[in-house]
C-alpha cells in the first residue's frame, strides 16, 4: 500500500519527520488505467517481405529500393490492399525523394492510374501552408464510400474500394501531432526506415569530420 512519512496509509496518525505528527491518508488509493479503445481482435500487424507476385523481395535499403521491380511490387501490394481496406490508407515513406521516385515510376507503369480508380490519392505537400487543406480533403474522401472515379465503393462486409490514400514521409509534416482517427487510417503502411545513406557523399564527409574530431579529442 501507499506510505506516508509516518507509516502506511490507513486511519489515525503517525509520527512525522522531525518528531511531529502527520495525518495518514484516510481514503484508499486506487490505481486506474484505461485500455486501448480498439480491442486486440480488431488490430492486425504484419511485416511483408515479398509482394503479391512472391517473386520480388521488398528490400527498401538505399541500394535496392529504387529498383524498378521493388517499386512495382510495392505498388501492386498497395493496389491489392485497396481492394480489401475500406476508408483511408496512410503510407509512410522514408523520404520526399523516394516518394517522388515512386510516383514517377507508378505513373510510367500506369499503377498510379490504377490506384486512383480505387481510392483518391493524396501526397504530403512540402509547403507547410498546404498541409491543413490537404488533410481536410483527405479526411473528407477517406470517409466517402465512393471510388475517385465515381463508382460505388465499400461493398458488403466492409470490403475495399472507396476512401483515399495519403502518401506521407517519416519525420515530415504529417508524421507527428496528427490524429489519424477512424476512417482516416484503417490501414497504415510503413515502407522501410529513414536511416541515412552511408554512401551519400555529404554523409561520408560528415562521418569523416566527426572521426577526425574524435581522434583529436582522444589525443589531447
Amino acid at each position: 500500500g501507499a506510505e506516508t512519512a509516518g507509516g502506511q496509509a490507513g486511519g489515525g496518525e503517525g509520527e512525522g519527520v522531525g518528531g511531529g505528527s502527520l495525518s495518514r491518508v484516510a481514503l484508499p488509493l486506487t490505481a486506474f488505467s484505461c485500455d486501448h479503445v480498439v480491442p486486440p481482435s480488431h488490430v492486425h500487424l504484419s511485416c511483408l517481405s515479398v509482394g503479391p507476385t512472391s517473386k520480388v523481395q521488398l528490400d527498401f535499403r538505399h541500394n535496392s529500393r529504387t529498383n524498378p521491380s521493388v517499386c512495382d511490387e510495392l505498388g501492386r501490394a498497395l493496389l491489392n490492399m485497396c481492394n480489401i481496406v475500406p476508408g483511408g490508407m496512410v503510407v509512410f515513406l522514408p523520404s520526399y525523394g523516394y516518394e517522388a521516385h515512386l510516383v514517377k515510376r507508378w505513373r510510367e507503369t500506369k499503377l498510379w492510374e490504377a490506384l486512383g480508380r480505387r481510392k483518391r490519392v493524396y501526397r504530403e505537400p512540402k509547403n507547410a501552408r498546404e498541409v491543413e487543406g490537404t488533410l481536410e480533403k483527405y479526411s473528407r474522401d477517406a470517409s466517402s464510400p465512393r471510388y475517385a472515379g465515381g463508382r460505388l465503393g465499400w461493398g458488403r462486409g466492409g470490403g475495399g474500394g472507396g476512401g483515399a490514400i495519403l502518401l506521407c514521409v517519416v519525420g515530415g509534416k504529417m508524421s507527428e501531432g496528427i490524429n489519424f482517427s477512424d476512417d482516416m487510417a484503417r490501414c497504415v503502411f510503413v515502407v522501410g526506415l529513414p536511416y541515412p545513406d552511408i554512401t551519400d557523399p555529404e554523409m561520408m564527409e560528415k562521418m569523416r569530420s566527426m572521426d577526425e574530431d574524435m581522434k583529436k579529442k582522444k589525443s589531447s
